[in-house]
């Protein structure tokens, strides 16, 4: 009887251990699956917050590296800039330095004789059979004169080949017979007309732009009767209908050209600063100039004089 009880609680314990080992490892199971799910739960928020820290980074690397482009084309366009404004200061620092084609104004200059004077004049228009050649009133103011008197005289025009020469002793020396189809005794100017174009000559353009003070001038004429001689000064002020320049004109410059350091015509010397002194050996008055100061017929006389003629 013993034995049946004790076989009986045998099993039983037996059972019992086994329920226990089966309950443990459902548990065990249920723990594993727990841990693993959690464990990759864990494993993936590390991803996303790893992802999101590269995406993070690599924007802001992005933005850095956009930064660094920005800053090297600014600085790019910087020193690009101040070449420009280095470029621009030179170019004006040469345009200061730079000088008139002497050889073109040389070429558009003649000398005007009249019956009793002579002077200068430029050519302002050339066609294939004619010529225009601007000049003042006194230099041919006898012709006029005369002209009016019923009288058919004509001015000369003339230049030199090798461009030297004076009126005492003329090598290689070219006339031509000019009229007279313009005067203004008022402004000092007149306009002659020659019926021949000669392919020696050049013609030079009237200038646009008005000249400032302190502008470096240029004259071509024939001072002393030294043909197609040219001086340098700048023009020095500016009063109605005249612009004063510093040394560039004297007697034998009437009539001739004033230029821009663009070879453009911006007046016509017409006179010389000064006042009478004095009766001289011969007794006539002697002139005495005054600074050196040469008065020429402005831009705005000489348009005006030529408008509708040439």
């Amino acid at each position: 009887m013993i034995r049946k009880i004790l076989k009986v609680l045998g099993i039983v314990a037996l059972v019992f251990c086994l329920m226990t080992i089966v309950i443990r490892l459902d548990s065990l199971e249920k723990v594993t699956k727990r841990s693993v799910a959690d464990l990759q739960w864990r494993i993936g928020f590390f991803d996303e917050q790893t992802f999101g820290r590269d995406i993070e980074l690599s924007t802001k690397l992005q933005d850095l590296e956009r930064v660094v482009k920005l800053n090297k084309v600014e600085t790019e366009v910087q020193s690009l800039t101040d070449v420009l404004k280095m470029e621009s200061q030179i170019g004006k620092l040469i345009d200061r330095t730079k000088e008139v084609d002497y050889n073109h104004i040389i070429r558009g200059d003649v000398l005007v004789m009249s019956l009793f004077g002579s002077g200068a004049g430029t050519v302002v228009k050339k066609t294939d059979k004619e010529m225009y050649v601007l000049t003042c009133y006194h230099v041919v103011d006898d012709i006029v004169k005369l002209n009016k008197a019923g009288m058919k005289i004509n001015a000369i025009i003339g230049y030199t080949l090798d461009n030297t020469g004076d009126m005492d002793n003329l090598k290689s020396f070219v006339s031509f017979s000019a009229e007279v189809v313009k005067s203004d005794e008022e402004n000092d100017l007149a306009l002659l007309k020659i019926n021949y174009s000669d392919p020696n000559l050049s013609e030079i353009k009237i200038a646009e732009v008005e000249p400032q003070k302190g502008d470096t001038v240029y004259s071509v004429g024939s001072p002393l009767g030294l043909l197609r001689t040219v001086s340098r000064g700048i023009l020095a002020n500016k009063i109605v209908g005249f612009y004063l320049t510093d040394g560039t004109t004297t007697f034998g410059n009437s009539g001739g050209g004033l230029y821009n350091k663009n070879g453009e015509l911006i007046g016509v010397p017409s006179n010389v600063m000064g006042y009478e002194g004095g009766l001289g050996k011969d007794g006539k008055e002697t002139f005495i100039p005054e600074s050196s100061l040469g008065l020429s017929r402005d831009l705005a006389t000489v348009k005006a004089f030529l408008e509708g003629v040439i």
